[in-house]
């Protein structure tokens, strides 16, 4: 659980490393045990609803901007949520959500190279699944 923004993401810890927190207590990295596979995961706050850079729309364009073009596989696009995955130029799956909630953006990202897409898209699944973005600490 991150103290600063709330948010809550399960990870299998028998697969993935955690890094120290970062200095501004927004997020943390990840690394794979075996692989070259990394998972992000981050929060900051929301400026205004109207703010162009954090619509819904422009944050999937945010998300997709590593993506080799034409290949992003799925993309959904909500006023709460936003998710994308694609694979970019060199080979590498990326994977994005981010939650949207009035006052922050909580996201989840994973990048891992295609030939390990058997050993992490079920993990992206269950992690993305897991993330939740409630409250901060007051």
């Amino acid at each position: 659980m991150n103290v600063r923004y709330g948010y809550l993401v399960s990870y299998p810890a028998d697969l993935l490393v955690a890094e120290p927190e970062s200095d501004a207590g927004d997020g943390r990295r990840f690394h794979a045990r075996q692989g070259s596979a990394k998972l992000v995961v981050w929060a900051e706050w929301r400026l205004d609803d109207d703010t162009i850079d954090q619509t819904p729309f422009a944050i999937s364009r945010s998300a997709a901007s590593d993506c080799a073009e034409g290949k992003v596989s799925y993309r959904l696009v909500r006023p709460a949520v936003v998710a994308m995955s694609c694979v970019t130029k060199i080979g590498v799956v990326v994977y994005q959500k981010t939650l949207i909630s009035k006052d922050k953006l909580t996201s989840v990202r994973f990048e891992y190279p295609y030939a390990e897409r058997k050993r992490w898209d079920q993990v992206v699944t269950r992690v993305a699944a897991s993330l939740h973005g409630g409250s901060p600490a007051q």
